[in-house]
């Protein structure tokens, strides 16, 4: 379609609109009634599988684990005392135990330091005791129980800390149910315990919980609390600047109904598409605010123009639309496609946000062509008389001006400042850091982070990793060579600072043999005769034992370690993953297949895929978006050149993170194709105003020169709106969306600089539309301030 076919469609719509307004303003609000009908369906997945595909391998390690051992879930509570071997505190402990085991639903075993198993022997006699299975008054008895409790390798810093002042309570759940259930178990099991520790009488043991369904049951909380806070607050932010700059009732209530609508449409689309509200949730208010906004503005600032210009007002609406019809399409779905590009990633949060965003842009699109005629077609039909500019607007266009005259007059210099600033972007882009620690996405204040820390620094670690021993044949695992290799390797990663402590079918073995002679801690290792393995296991199952289903399989074909670690980086978790990898082969034949999974596994797999997203989704979205600009401006080297001031902002960024050494998390990798999809909205105007510009005079400076006169304004205004919309994100409480209100505002700023520097310069230095022919346009006329309007 040509440019005046463009301008035609759009005012033949708006004609249409303008005759059925009423029928139009009725359907709005059907359809918005229609989208929230659909938000009962709706439901918040916290949890950290929700990052993973269903075929992601790192997701069918832990399914097989699940099915071989039970649930890798747990939840660890820690209780701070005076001294845990005080009867007083022995009984509330006991108590609490006991509350816990008949109150928590999916409880598979309860256990702490008061019924842990203390093994030893009367001869041939294996006797498995609880430490408290009755509390004793006598000094010298609870003295005695101590002592056992700390000789216990691994009991200590688990079940109960070194000094004998902390104690902690492990809970491991059975498999939760596949179907879907309101709340989900994790949260039913995270609320009964909560609710048990929260009673007065436990108040003295300054009790602390973590754990999965803890952490994604008050990870839920958190986002409940931040998603209203930014809606509200952009709200604000947006209805403050358009009142500064659009003046008028309906030029600060259109726009912000436009946004809101959308984002209610958004939300309806999410539960239509059975997709579950997830972490992401939080910065869709900001999202689509800040970027729905922009047509309306360019719609209403084109209506007030056309309005000043003398035009009455249905003609001013009709040539308003028809003008920015097609750019505000252009820019919507630009964005669109920056969006869209997550659905590249392998990461399920964001290959959702990948189809959904998409439709918030469009809907606000729409809702942009349908409400702002309808709103505006009301009121006086003459037209206002035109007002001279303010004094700052004067200012602000001078300065525009003298921008345009530097990047022309200078176009070497200016390139090649930009260019330099840009290859130190990219060297930096190398060096960034990817974390996927969920702990550290929230920041030292918020009260589950601080429990987090406390855990780990007081009883060593909180989370874990699983080492998977398949020898592939039943009772594999019982071979003499077998157990000997989980011994080494053990042994060996608890050398790792990393680690601290192990627990495996070999620790049980050399606590029976060591309870077999007399207790003699000689005789703490793996039985030297191969008949003795299942004669150490019968014995320890008929006294009672109840370990050994959870350490090793049915068949006795595979068997598995548990690491004990605090919550660990990224670098780390791989550090750890490739030591355990590397020992693998040395301590065992080929025939055993050892791998990993567990909470640090998964956390180093989504760590591998947010690094390949990272880059699909910027590929993507460039190569989309460059199409879209080949195709608009008509010219494959004049849409090639205008990414370029698209792509510099994403490489600032990078860069910056890379030298500083902020870490990029899951939350924050949506920020590079976000970048793109939304600064070249500003590119477009621009682009298209110089093309037109220069086929009308065919001289590159006074083209741009003209076209930064025009759209100079608007630009500054959309990255305005964009910076201060983003910031509000650095109240959160969470670290990745502190980073995205930080560093968008930082990337939408070099976007500006580059579009009112860096592209100017490349159009004048690089003449990617050919040989001028005439030196000079038609002078610039100034133009009127846009009154508000009525």
């Amino acid at each position: 379609m040509t440019q005046e076919k463009n301008i035609a469609f759009f005012q033949k719509l708006t004609a249409q609109i303008l005759r059925w307004r009423w029928g139009v303003l009725f359907g709005v609000i059907a359809v918005t009634a229609f989208f929230m009908a659909q938000y009962s369906q709706l439901k918040f997945n916290g949890s950290f599988e929700i990052w993973f595909l269903k075929d992601d391998p790192a997701m069918q390690r832990l399914e097989t684990f699940k099915q071989t051992f039970g649930n890798d879930q747990f939840i660890y509570i820690l209780a701070e005392t005076d001294d845990v071997f005080q009867p007083e505190t022995a009984r509330s402990l006991k108590k609490l135990a006991n509350e816990l085991e008949h109150n928590v639903p999916y409880l598979r075993d309860l256990t702490w330091i008061g019924n842990a198993e203390h093994i030893s022997a009367q001869g041939k006699t294996v006797l498995i005791e609880e430490l408290f299975k009755d509390i004793p008054t006598d000094p010298q008895e609870m003295q005695r129980r101590r002592d056992k409790a700390l000789s216990e390798k691994d009991f200590v810093d688990r079940y109960i800390s070194r000094d004998g002042k902390a104690a902690g309570i492990m809970l491991e759940l059975e498999n939760f149910p596949t179907e879907h259930m309101v709340p989900p178990p994790s949260t039913q099991v995270a609320t009964a315990v909560l609710k048990t520790l929260a009673q007065p009488e436990y108040a003295g043991l300054h009790l602390r919980a973590v754990g999965d369904p803890i952490f994604e049951t008050k990870y839920n909380e958190v986002a409940g609390k931040e998603t209203p806070k930014f809606f509200g607050l952009c709200l604000l932010v947006q209805a403050v600047l358009l009142l500064v700059f659009a003046r008028g009732g309906r030029g600060i209530v259109v726009p912000l109904v436009i946004v809101v609508l959308s984002f209610l449409w958004t939300l309806g689309t999410i539960a239509l598409l059975g997709f579950d509200l997830d972490l992401m949730i939080i910065g869709l208010p900001v999202l689509l605010i800040c970027v729905g906004i922009g047509d309306s503005m360019h719609a209403i600032a084109e209506f007030n123009g056309k309005l000043h210009s003398g035009l009455p007002r249905r003609q001013a609406l009709l040539e308003s639309m028809g003008e920015v019809g097609l750019p505000c399409f252009l820019t919507s779905l630009t964005t669109a496609i920056g969006f869209f590009s997550f659905s590249s990633a392998p990461i399920k949060p964001f290959l959702q946000m990948g189809l959904y965003l998409p439709a918030g842009v469009i809907y606000a699109f729409v809702l942009t062509l349908l409400l702002v005629p309808l709103f505006y077609s009301f009121g006086k039909p003459h037209p206002f008389l035109a007002k001279r500019n303010s004094p700052v607007q004067e200012r602000v266009r001078n300065a525009i001006d003298h921008i345009g005259t530097l990047a022309t007059r200078y176009p070497g210099k200016t390139c090649a400042t930009f260019s330099t600033l840009m290859l130190l972007g990219v060297v930096g882009s190398f060096y960034v850091q990817v974390e996927s620690n969920p702990t550290k996405f929230l920041t030292k204040k918020v009260e589950l982070r601080q429990d987090v820390d406390f855990v780990d620094a007081r009883m060593g670690g909180s989370t874990g990793l699983e080492i998977i021993i398949d020898t592939k044949q039943p009772d594999g695992i019982k071979q003499l060579a077998v157990l000997e290799g989980m011994d080494r390797l053990a042994l060996e990663m608890e050398n790792n600072p990393l680690v601290h402590k192990s627990f495996s079918l070999v620790d049980v073995l050399k606590k029976m043999r060591r309870a077999l002679h007399n207790g003699d801690k000689a005789f703490y290792s793996i039985p030297e005769r191969q008949q003795a393995v299942p004669e150490y296991m019968a014995l320890y199952e008929m006294a009672g034992g109840d370990q050994m289903d959870k350490i090793l399989s049915f068949d006795g074909s595979k068997a598995r370690i548990n690491l004990q670690t605090q919550a660990l980086g990224s670098a780390e978790t791989r550090q750890l993953i490739a030591q355990v990898q590397k020992l693998a082969q040395r301590f065992f034949p080929d025939n055993v297949e050892v791998s990993t999974t567990g909470f640090v596994d998964i956390a180093k797999s989504l760590n591998d895929n947010m690094k390949s997203a990272q880059a699909s989704s910027i590929i993507l979205a460039f190569c989309l978006i460059a199409l879209v600009m080949m195709v608009t401006l008509k010219s494959v080297r004049l849409g090639l050149l205008s990414m370029i001031p698209n792509i510099m902002p994403v490489f600032m960024v990078l860069g910056f993170l890379g030298i500083t050494g902020i870490y990029m998390d899951t939350i924050l990798m949506s920020v590079s194709a976000m970048i793109i999809g939304v600064a070249v909205d500003d590119t477009i105007h621009f682009f298209v105003h110089f093309k037109r510009e220069f086929q009308r005079c065919s001289n590159y400076v006074d083209a741009v020169t003209k076209s930064l006169h025009i759209v100079g304004r608007p630009i500054i205004f959309t990255t305005l709106t964009l910076s201060l919309g983003f910031l509000v994100l650095s109240c959160s409480v969470m670290t990745g969306w502190i980073k995205i209100g930080l560093l968008s505002g930082f990337a939408f700023v070099w976007a500006l600089l580059a579009d009112i520097l860096f592209a100017p310069a490349l159009l004048v230095l690089l003449k990617p539309l050919g040989k001028e022919h005439t030196t000079e346009c038609a002078p610039i006329k100034a133009s009127p301030e846009q009154p508000e309007a009525h």
